[in-house]
């Protein structure tokens, strides 16, 4: 029941409706709604959303985003997509601690709009490519908001030092790129894919050096995931053509097609992830869109079991409407928070899609959850923060309007969802006491806690490194646990291929599904 006096001020703005017309009709429902996904029920079941309140001095086009073992995120722009930046060498990146709110800017020694990232062994972020320079096009492209230019990429390569909280070089590419891959190795190398170039190439994080790799033609910024026994699964998604989906084996630079999915002319800017837990070996594409301005977007959702001997796309659940640019995150208590997106190319049209939904793997079906207040479209990322939530940012509109007449800007506001498993009634999480970063050598960390009876599952998340909706770094691992008075052990597998090098984020699990505030394990 609403309150007396939000029906009289209510009532107030219904009559002002019915004289100064839908703009004051929209406040009305604004309340309305602000009050209804307030109530604790409402929370309970949907999760809710807050905008952060972002220092001007710190606010930036947030193409790239990467969650650091230190708990911040490194948020990247570059040029930010903006030729005026890019030609003053005005480039720009912000350091943001989710625990205390705090916005940092961080030097920026080039423009890493559109370089790739991972996660390397140690904790610090291998930042590649980019943009070199912006050559306009005379060739009849659309003459949008930087729809004209014809970008070219870089072989500068850095390192994020997150305890220095800065850039550091290290040796450059052997090729120039703009919108390539980086994905971790089973041994911690990192592998360079795409971005302008058929030559892949290797980093060693021991050595500070790149080496020549397999050539092979990927669409810019291809969906590839490390799978168990080591080949890399192409989902499909990326920006542009490519081989479609497959199982590449690096050591003999084979590719093994994979069939069943549909809507192939659809896979640019969809989404796709290793489905939890990564045991299963099974990979998502959600969504997606006909390449470049095309119009056109998809509702199809697909999985592939890539661990079989012959992996193959069954039809998942649709979406409740056809998206691009999806954000898909994983969640401790092992579904798949989905948000945002557009219906048209860079949300045009005003397309913006202002929901999002929970997905359940086991079940293959979407459930409803808060719908976000800001749109996501093109440039934008979501990931998961160590306490639990999840962090939204950028989207690159094309046009402000419904009739595409008048040019969008780049949304700088952060947007965090907090999702039901931290709204339930009584509001007790399981809590992970003092504990090793490290495992013992048989995989084995044990942790002081009081609520080891209570504690039914253990998953190790690696930390997100996002772009353009790509994101091959998150993968949820579940752990074997052992109970004892007031203790809690996990052990982590020895698979390198399953888990590979690097920090993660340990969740303990209730049986109600609450997951406690991350622990990092280092993996060696």
């Amino acid at each position: 029941m609403w309150p007396r006096k939000a029906l009289l001020g209510g009532g107030v703005l219904l009559l002002l409706a019915g004289l100064n017309g839908p703009a004051v009709f929209s406040l009305a429902e604004r309340t309305y709604h602000e009050y209804r996904t307030g109530r604790p029920g409402y929370r309970a079941a949907y999760g809710s959303w807050k905008v952060l309140d972002v220092p001007s001095g710190a606010r930036l086009n947030a193409i790239h985003a990467a969650l650091l073992h230190t708990g911040k995120v490194l948020l990247i722009a570059g040029s930010g997509n903006d030729e005026k930046k890019f030609e003053r060498g005005t480039f720009e990146s912000t350091l943001w601690d989710p625990a205390r709110n705090t916005f940092t800017p961080v030097p920026t020694p080039g423009d890493f709009f559109g370089a790739g990232h991972a996660q390397l062994p140690d904790g610090r972020l291998l930042v590649a490519g980019g943009t070199a320079r912006h050559d306009v096009r005379d060739d009849g492209a659309i003459r949008g908001k930087n729809e004209s230019q014809d970008f070219r990429g870089t072989r500068a390569a850095y390192v994020f030092d997150p305890k220095a909280e800065k850039y550091v070089p290290v040796a450059p590419m052997r090729e120039p790129r703009r919108n390539p891959t980086l994905v971790t190795l089973d041994d911690g190398r990192v592998l360079a894919v795409s971005g302008g170039s058929e030559r892949s190439e290797i980093y060693d994080p021991g050595t500070g050096t790149w080496s020549p790799g397999p050539s092979r033609s990927f669409p810019g910024r291809p969906a590839l995931f490390l799978t168990r026994g080591g080949e890399l699964f192409h989902s499909g998604a990326g920006t542009g053509g490519g081989p479609g989906p497959g199982l590449w084996d690096l050591r003999t630079n084979t590719f093994r097609p994979v069939g069943g999915l549909t809507g192939r002319d659809r896979l640019e800017s969809a989404a796709s992830l290793l489905l939890p837990p990564a045991q299963d070996q099974k990979v998502m594409v959600l969504g997606g869109g006909a390449a470049g301005p095309a119009r056109g977007a998809t509702e199809r959702t697909a999985v592939a079991a890539v661990g079989g001997a012959s992996p193959l796309f069954r039809a998942g659940h649709a979406l409740p409407r056809a998206t691009r640019y999806l954000g898909a995150v994983l969640l401790p208590d092992d579904t798949v928070f989905t948000s945002g997106g557009s219906q048209d190319y860079r949300g045009r049209g005003t397309s913006d899609v202002r929901e999002a939904r929970f997905y359940d793997p086991g079940r293959n079906v979407f459930r409803a959850a808060a719908d976000p207040a800001v749109g996501r479209n093109h440039h934008s990322g979501a990931l998961l923060l160590p306490d639990g939530r999840v962090a939204t940012f950028g989207s690159d509109p094309l046009f402000a309007d419904a009739a595409n007449t008048r040019f969008g800007s780049f949304e700088r506001r952060v947007e965090v969802f907090t999702p039901p498993y931290l709204h339930r009634p009584g509001g007790k999480r399981p809590v992970l006491g003092d504990g090793p970063s490290l495992p013992d050598r048989a995989g084995r960390a044990t942790f002081r806690t009081a609520d080891a009876g209570r504690i039914v599952a253990a998953r190790l998340l690696r930390p997100s490194a996002v772009t353009q909706t790509t994101d091959v770094e998150q993968r949820s691992v579940e752990l074997a646990i052992d109970r004892a008075a007031g203790a809690l052990t996990v052990r982590v597998p020895g698979d390198r291929t399953l888990v590979p090098p690097g920090w993660y984020m340990l969740f303990a699990v209730d049986r109600e599904g609450t997951p406690s505030a991350a622990k990092w394990l280092q993996v060696r």
